[in-house]
């Protein structure tokens, strides 16, 4: 399933040449028609669209007056809306070294050179698409998961709260004590017989507070 909740998945061309815009608006067209393109002639356009519309793919230009392609890539990894789109972005075929590290430390996930070749740009953004899908269904599935912990603790809390609702009111004096003895808790009606507060029992053991014992009852046949 796209970014759009449809099988169709969405890419996104950047390019401030339209002839560009158009030779791949037709390639991708053509080779992948189970996708919608769209395009943008500026980083600032592009921009615009991926607040607006859900997204699968980027391609970008490097190359482009007022913001070029690295740092248009920079601003989409920086917004949690857009950072999880994969970014191709398009060079020249003299790019540098040190051009293709920016482009990777803006967050870039692919370059592909120009003259791009058909073949090599349909294999690069199938094997983006199948990144970015895996990936939502790994984020989605970790959504559900959370939500059925946070359910599942929600319900936790009310059980608690229900018995120690329970405990506190019960007209018999009861207390919960662990395996060394030391009291974790205690209800209203135990305070009362013996007069005291819960911060002065809790974390005692019970042999002190209910018979003055410096050891286990159990020592003294009880």
């Amino acid at each position: 399933m796209s970014a759009n909740g449809s099988d169709r998945a969405t890419i996104l061309a950047v390019d401030d040449r339209p002839d560009n815009l158009f030779i791949l608006q037709k390639v991708i067209k053509d080779r992948l028609p189970e996708c919608t393109v769209l395009t943008a002639d500026s980083a600032a356009a592009g921009l615009s669209i991926a607040d607006d519309t859900p997204i699968d793919g980027m391609l970008i230009d490097v190359q482009m007056p007022d913001m070029d392609g690295i740092e248009m890539c920079r601003r989409l990894k920086a917004n949690s809306a857009t950072a999880h789109i994969p970014v191709i972005l398009m060079t020249a075929h003299s790019a540098s070294p040190t051009q293709k590290t920016t482009g990777l430390d803006a967050g870039a996930d692919d370059f592909i050179n120009k003259p791009i070749d058909n073949e090599e740009l349909i294999a690069r953004l199938r094997a983006i698409l199948r990144i970015k899908k895996t990936e939502d269904q790994l984020r989605q599935s970790a959504s559900r998961l959370a939500a059925l912990a946070e359910r599942r603790n929600r319900q936790l809390a009310e059980s608690e709260n229900y018995y120690r609702s329970l405990l506190y009111n019960l007209h018999e004096d009861i207390v919960v004590v662990d395996s060394n003895y030391v009291i974790t808790d205690i209800n209203n009606s135990y305070l009362a017989t013996i007069g005291r507060s819960a911060e002065d029992v809790i974390g005692h053991c019970c042999y002190e507070i209910s018979h003055g014992f410096d050891n286990p009852c159990d020592q003294y046949g009880e």
